[in-house]
């Protein structure tokens, strides 16, 4: 990363990292960011101690991400905040920091399943990225053109997940499953397989799930009724 970048991404992340409530929280983020970026921690520290200054006089106009337990929400164009699906922000946070599985996700069109365009956006801007050889985060973040969003990138970016492909193989099936529900007869059959350990009979079911998904979108994009 140039060191442009670090810079923007430390000022993207100071305010972010200014309103975590635990110290001790926002003491490991903050390692956790130097770490990455491979600069000293205590410069960062001074500019999250700046932004502190700031809250606290009332003059910070631009306010923090809100880190929930259950949800995260963001702003958009408008103002008014929205709120991200879960397993749709587990999803991209999982293709930040685990960019292997991208080849994956284009492959089963995981991203053209996802509610939330605005993560769907930024899914398909690593995607595009990682085709073009570029898995750093500074060139994803200067693309969203978007400050809440860059936020929210650059705090996926230093989360200290741990992921491996049948972890993220695991997480990719479950949203497939849970996008899918309504053919009740289908679900309940790879449930069956799943609590029998049949891998076999799972992936089959997984490939037909796949292929009616197809269906209903060609159906959809020609005027046709949805499965």
């Amino acid at each position: 990363m140039s060191v442009e970048g670090k810079v923007r991404t430390v000022e993207i992340m100071k305010d972010y990292l200014a309103n975590a409530s635990d110290h001790v929280l926002r003491s490991l983020y903050i390692k956790k960011l130097a770490e990455k970026l491979n600069i000293d921690d205590s410069a960062i520290m001074e500019k999250v101690r700046e932004s502190i200054q700031k809250k606290r006089s009332g003059n910070d106009r631009r306010g923090g991400v809100q880190r929930e337990n259950q949800q995260s929400t963001a702003m958009n164009e408008t103002g008014k905040s929205f709120e991200y699906d879960r397993m749709e922000k587990k999803i991209i946070a999982m293709m930040v920091q685990y960019p292997e599985i991208l080849p994956e996700i284009g492959k089963q069109e995981i991203l053209t399943c996802f509610e939330n365009k605005k993560l769907a956006k930024i899914g398909g801007l690593l995607l595009e990225q990682y085709e073009k050889g570029n898995q750093s985060v500074s060139s994803l973040i200067g693309k969203v053109n978007n400050p809440e969003q860059e936020k929210f990138i650059a705090s996926l970016a230093i989360e200290n997940s741990k992921w491996d492909h049948a972890g993220c193989q695991k997480l990719i099936n479950q949203f497939v499953l849970s996008k899918n529900k309504r053919d009740h007869d289908l679900f309940m059959r790879i449930k069956t397989a799943e609590a029998q350990n049949d891998d076999k009979l799972l992936m089959a079911l997984m490939e037909q799930l796949r292929d009616q998904k197809k269906i209903q979108k060609k159906r959809e994009s020609s005027g046709g009724k949805s499965l």
